[in-house]
């Protein structure tokens, strides 16, 4: 049996770093280590078909109706993609009226640059609302109209040879396209849709979340199948703990893993801003930050490193990236001794990690003094919390929408 570390903080003990870490965090960070890569790993694997720039399940439903209508037209590829582009710009001031957050393009407007289509492929993809896994957006984009002819033609084909008009595709709701299996769009839809889903769209969507074969596995299915209203209180990642105790052992082993694993690595960017207010003669903030490493080399040595195991960790993550990899290996032994290692030495290794990712010319830890007079209180990636927010708000629009009885 495979053991995972544990942090245990008392609750006050928690409180204090808690409130301390969400003081460090910025939204949208930049990477600065390059452990992004390994955030992301395990967020898909707790979280599958989630996005830091998913905004509303909404859009769960509007991607597929549009490319539905397109699909029908038959139309090239570069067509599709410019009707593809039109309609969802035209869907943005229909979305505002409902007057509610979460409206993609709310205010960039028609000069929106990432469209809903490619921020949410890969959970359409992944829940099976989009039925060809595998493809990307782009793959589909150049078949779109084949599939619709190659439906169109098997009608014909059924209807000339056996007296009917059935669709081999046909079976339920997928009845209506050969690519997506979606609930029927309300009536009027182009010119009035609201951001709250109906019943029917939240229990459709909770439902293909917890049974397609690429999320039912996951702790996101299990928050969706026994612990939606719960988990609507817990603000932060580590605040499922008392849920994931309910949960099957290998959902508990994976969110131990990516909650500890997200207090180890999360030295490495105090010490990285360590480094940088210091550089920077920012003498306060760097007391600060001070006073948060040492917190964290406590926390280090309470941590139950001889259950801890790398191996489990890496085969998780699938790291192809080598230098990464060492980099993470050589943190986990930094952590083990954090109070007996030399600081100067932990500080030359979080420099020449940046310069190997970066360079030296863009390294920020080298240009600190010149960026002293900006607004700055943290450099690079928080207390890793592995798309939870962003997956909170499509829970919270299920849960409103399995109540809306509108």
């Amino acid at each position: 049996m495979l053991n995972i570390g544990w942090i245990d903080f008392s609750k006050e003990h928690r409180s204090r770093v808690l409130n301390v870490l969400s003081l460090l965090t910025t939204k949208g960070a930049v990477d600065e280590l390059g452990v992004g890569v390994a955030r992301d790993r395990l967020a898909n694997i707790l979280f599958p078909g989630t996005s830091t720039i998913q905004t509303r399940a909404r859009y769960f439903f509007l991607v597929p109706w549009i490319m539905r209508d397109l699909e029908k037209q038959q139309l090239r590829p570069g067509a599709f993609a410019e009707q593809l582009s039109a309609r969802e710009l035209s869907m943005i001031e229909v979305l505002k009226k409902s007057q509610e957050d979460g409206v993609i393009g709310g205010r960039a407007g028609e000069s929106l640059k990432r469209k809903p289509s490619d921020i949410y492929w890969n959970g359409l993809s992944t829940y099976g609302i989009f039925r060809h896994r595998g493809l990307t957006l782009m793959q589909y984009i150049q078949i779109a109209g084949k599939l619709s002819k190659e439906k169109t033609l098997r009608k014909q084909m059924i209807s000339t040879e056996e007296g009917s008009g059935e669709d081999l595709y046909a079976s339920g709701t997928e009845s209506i396209g050969p690519s997506w299996h979606v609930p029927e769009p309300p009536a009027n839809w182009e010119k009035e849709l609201p951001m709250q889903l109906s019943r029917e769209e939240a229990l459709f969507l909770r439902e293909k979340i917890m049974t397609a074969p690429g999320s039912r596995n996951s702790l996101w299915a299990e928050i969706l199948r026994n612990h939606r209203k719960d988990a609507l209180n817990c603000k932060a990642f580590v605040d499922l703990e008392p849920l994931v105790y309910q949960m099957p052992f290998d959902l508990k082993r994976e969110y131990l893993l990516a909650r500890d694993f997200a207090h180890i690595i999360h030295g490495a960017h105090i010490r990285y801003n360590v480094i940088f207010f210091r550089e920077a003669g920012i003498q306060q903030r760097r007391d600060e930050l001070e006073s948060a490493w040492r917190q964290w080399v406590s926390d280090m040595q309470q941590f139950d490193f001889d259950s801890w195991d790398d191996n489990y960790l890496f085969y998780k993550l699938n790291l192809r990236d080598m230098k990464t990899r060492r980099f993470i290996r050589d943190w986990i032994e930094i952590a083990r001794d954090a109070s007996r290692i030399d600081t100067d030495e932990i500080d030359r290794k979080i420099i020449f990690r940046e310069e190997s990712i970066k360079g030296r010319d863009r390294c920020k830890l080298r240009q600190a003094k010149e960026m002293s007079h900006t607004d700055i209180s943290w450099i690079g990636i928080g207390l890793l919390q592995y798309r939870w927010p962003n997956a909170k708000v499509i829970l919270k629009d299920i849960v409103d929408g399995e109540d809306n009885n509108a």
